[in-house]
């Protein structure tokens, strides 16, 4: 998941998470107006202090995020011992049966990107108006015989991480602004594209959280193009199914 390690470093360099500001409608683009409305949807009490803990695969995460600040954590035991991980704006730091574990920057830059795109993807679209964000193209397309907003997403070179040539694309309700559908591509390793369907919509104390269907994607550099026309095809197989469980959230005081 490329996501990962490129937030992890915006986080990381940034030390906060910086947002765009779009409350003046006036200067407002499109794309910032629909993001507003994504957001409104998906958080309706607001997102600047809140917890969240829930789990997936078998492992504990809670994200902590108050005034710029965050904090986010994995648990898991496995043959090996008791893992515990918390990463902060300030980097990683990961113990096994309590004792902390020595990565090297390239290992501990990965661990990181672990924990940060579990918490990422669950919490989406929550991070999609950072400043190494750059959104543009907003297009109507039909999915499953509905009309979405498709919004795609490129990365600056500055504060984008390493994997700022990555693209992303995602499919908003422009009516209540409901995020249903996104798909990425990602460069380096194996190479490829991916598309992910929400399923099961729940709202847990305001916030709404989904599951995903996981399907692989064309390899090509120019498959995000056609990607949605594929699985309007059935010509996209599943990867994986991606559920969140015991779901908790709740705000943190100003």
């Amino acid at each position: 998941m490329r996501f990962s390690l490129l937030y992890f470093l915006v986080a990381f360099l940034s030390l906060s998470c910086t947002r765009k500001d779009a409350a003046n409608q006036e200067t407002a683009s499109p794309e910032e107006v629909l993001l507003d409305k994504a957001l409104a949807y998906h958080f309706e009490n607001g997102s600047d202090s809140l917890q969240v803990s829930f789990q997936m695969r078998g492992r504990d995460y809670t994200a902590s995020l108050h005034n710029g600040a965050f904090e986010y954590t994995r648990q898991y035991t496995d043959t090996s011992g008791a893992y515990a991980a918390t990463l902060t704006n300030l980097g990683l730091v990961e113990t096994r049966n309590g004792a902390p574990i020595l990565y090297s920057t390239k290992d501990s830059i990965s661990r990181a990107g672990g924990v940060n795109s579990v918490i990422y993807f669950s919490l989406l679209p929550l991070f999609l108006k950072d400043e190494a964000v750059n959104i543009c193209c907003m297009q109507r397309e039909v999915i499953d015989g509905k009309a979405y907003d498709r919004l795609e997403v490129r990365f600056s070179q500055n504060g984008g991480g390493t994997d700022n040539d990555d693209v992303y694309l995602y499919w908003i309700d422009p009516l209540d602004g409901s995020m249903d559908f996104l798909a990425y591509s990602f460069q380096v390793n194996e190479r490829g594209t991916r598309f992910r369907k929400a399923t099961n919509p729940r709202r847990v104390n305001g916030v709404l959280f989904q599951d995903y269907i996981n399907f692989i994607g064309p390899s090509d550099p120019d498959s995000l193009t056609y990607i949605s026309s594929a699985y309007r095809e059935n010509r996209l197989d599943t990867l994986s199914l991606i559920e969140l469980e015991n779901l908790s959230v709740s705000y943190l005081n100003p």
